[in-house]
This record gives structure tokens, sequence and C-alpha cells, in this order.
């Protein structure tokens, strides 16, 4: 058995390179492959995971993470059931409040309120066919083949305690140091304790924007200071209450996701990398962020830290991926590392 498992959402800039990403990591072991949805970015999540459909054969595949405000609720339940009868191993749905997908298009992400609608009437329109929303009934005449999971994107207390609740899983982008660990598995336990639940029936995904592994010391870590912007961005968007952060950081950390660049996520050029890397360096955040939320270094130092982290109860990683080499060397590294 694998001592940590690895998932990949590609961002789409081709079909080819969805496929090539798919195929290869189908090949290597990987556990859930997912595409995002950002309109004004990528391919049409539904028409590549259409196509990965075709090509992959034993892996579950799904949207990571559509949104409530971009994608009609019925579109969505609609999407996803007609997918199930194309994919061989499965699907899921991921879904979070928005980012980039809704940034771009000059919307606001949702309310967790109308998130919790979302997610409420897409399991009963999969499990029954019809759910009413705001007193209007709302159809699907497809039905799902199989259970389909739902995974709830949280970067803050309160997501926690909605995905804790409403979910199949999540996926927790809040990083994995241990002094945030801890308080995330307090959150989710305690919320699973008074719904009646198990921690063990959720699957937890841990977004660490990758596992990046080169034998040359520091280089791994140089190619990933680029996430540092994107996860300020992401989890800071709303303020930092319950999102587990120091006082000492939080108006640094305030300040670079402030500076991200929502129009070249995830492909960024070599100038913003470096202006995101002098800039966390400059508000006093480098360090505080690596630790957080970056996997990096060479094999024997992401080694040790695999050990640690799953020693916390962390054993599935999250990765965005553009390109099939990114992500090699951890699945090389996931399948020699067994329990």
């Amino acid at each position: 058995m694998r001592k940590f498992e690895v998932e990949v959402t590609i961002n789409p800039s081709s079909i080819e390179q969805a496929a090539n990403i798919a195929k290869t990591t189908e090949r290597m072991g990987i556990e859930q492959i997912g595409v995002w949805d950002s309109p004004a970015l990528y391919l049409d999540p539904w028409v590549a995971l259409g196509v990965l459909s075709r090509e992959v054969k034993n892996t579950p595949i799904g949207v990571s993470v559509t949104n409530p405000v971009t994608r009609h609720v019925v579109v969505t339940a609609n999407a996803i059931a007609s997918l199930s009868h194309a994919s061989e191993a499965g699907v899921y749905l991921g879904i979070g409040t928005g980012d980039s997908g809704v940034y771009n298009l000059n919307g606001r992400a949702c309310t967790l309120a109308d998130l919790r609608t979302f997610v409420v009437a897409v399991r009963e329109l999969l499990d029954s066919g019809r759910t009413k929303i705001d007193g209007k009934t709302y159809y699907i005449s497809i039905e799902p083949r199989g259970i389909i999971p739902i995974y709830v994107a949280a970067h803050g207390r309160r997501s926690l305690e909605l995905g804790a609740e409403l979910g199949d899983g999540l996926i927790l982008g809040l990083g994995h140091s241990p002094e945030v660990v801890e308080p995330v598995m307090n959150v989710i336990a305690d919320t699973r304790s008074r719904f009646g639940g198990r921690v063990e029936d959720l699957q937890l995904t841990w977004n660490s924007g990758g596992i990046h592994i080169d034998e040359t010391p520091g280089v791994a870590v140089e190619r990933a200071e680029w996430l540092l912007a994107s996860f300020s961005h992401h989890f800071s968007r709303f303020g930092l209450r319950g999102k587990f952060v120091p006082e000492k950081y939080q108006a640094g950390i305030r300040e670079l996701g402030q500076s991200y660049d929502l129009l070249r996520h995830g492909s960024i050029s070599t100038q913003q990398v470096d202006e995101y890397r002098k800039l966390a360096s400059k508000l006093g955040v480098r360090d505080y962020l690596l630790e957080r939320f970056v996997i990096a270094g060479t094999r024997s130092e992401v080694t040790s830290r695999i050990d640690a982290l799953a020693s916390r109860g962390v054993r599935r990683y999250g990765a965005s991926v553009a390109a099939v080499d990114e992500i090699v060397p951890a699945l090389e590294l996931a399948n020699d590392l067994t329990r």
C-alpha cells in the first residue's frame, strides 16, 4: 500500500496536453484526475472530461472545481450525470465558491450560504432527479450511473464545517504544516461528530500545488515559490479570520495575495515568478508560506516531509498540472514508498 497518494487537476490548454497528462499519470497509478473550470483561461472542463473518458479506463475523473456562479445547478448535475455514463472508472464533482473561473468573468465568488444551497441541490438532483430552490422546482431526466461523490473546496473554518457536514470529501486549501493540520482535523472531526458521521468516511485531499523534486539543492523550492502568491490570494481573499494564521504574517499574506494575477492563473510568466518570489521575501512571509503550503526539495527531503505529514493523517495530495513532467517524479516516489 502506498504511503501517500496523489491526484492531479489539469489546467487544459489543449486536448492533446490533457490526454497526455491523463494517460501518463494513469499508467503511474494516479488516484483521481480532475480538470479546472476556468472558462476565460482553459478548455471547457466538460468537453475535456468527455475526451478523457475515452482515454482513461481505471481512474475516476471529475471537475475540480466548479462553482454556483457560472454554472447553473441543473446544468452541473446533468453534466456530471451524463459523464458518469461515459467514464468506466467513475466520476466525481468538486464544488467551491469560485475563483479564477468567476473573477476573470468580472464576477465574485458566491457566499457560503449559496454554496450550501448548490451542494444540497446537486445532490438531490443526482439522487432523485428533482430539487427545490426558493420555491422553484428543478429537474433532470438523466439518471447517473453509480454513486457520484461530491467534494467541497474549503479554505477556512466555515467552509471546512460546510464540507464536513455535506460533502463526501473535502479539497483542503489551508496548507499542511503541523500547526495547520491539527486544527483543520479538529474542525472536521467536531463537525462530523455533530452530524453523526465519521472522519474516516470522508476523502480528504490536501492541496499542495504539486510535489516538487530535484536533486540539486534549492532548485525544487525555487521552482515552486511562485505558488506562494497563488495560495495567498486564494485563502486570504475574504480575510484571514478562521484561517489559522499568526497575526504577524497576516498583512504580508494579504498584500502578496492581492498581487497575484488571475489572468495568468496556472501559467505565469518567468518575470512574474521572480516578482512573486522577491515580494514574498520582502514581506517576510516566504519561509512561513513555504512550510505551510509547499512540498519541495530533494528526494530525501520530500520523503522526510511526507513521513512527518503521514504521521498526522495527511495521506492524499492534490496537484495542479500543466505538463506531465511536473508530476512524474512525485508519482515515482509514491510508487517506491510503501507501508
